[in-house]
């Protein structure tokens, strides 16, 4: 897998923006308002 992103950038780039896509769920601003109306 490492070997891939080494030697193909548009496979790293892609990876990238989703892995970021993914993390920006978990942001807090999100979150929280989950948790309040979870907890609601």
């Amino acid at each position: 897998a490492i070997k891939q992103l080494i030697y193909n950038p548009v496979a790293t780039k892609t990876m990238t923006f989703h892995a970021r896509k993914k993390v920006e769920q978990f942001d807090w601003n999100l979150v929280k308002h989950q948790w309040i109306k979870l907890l609601s």
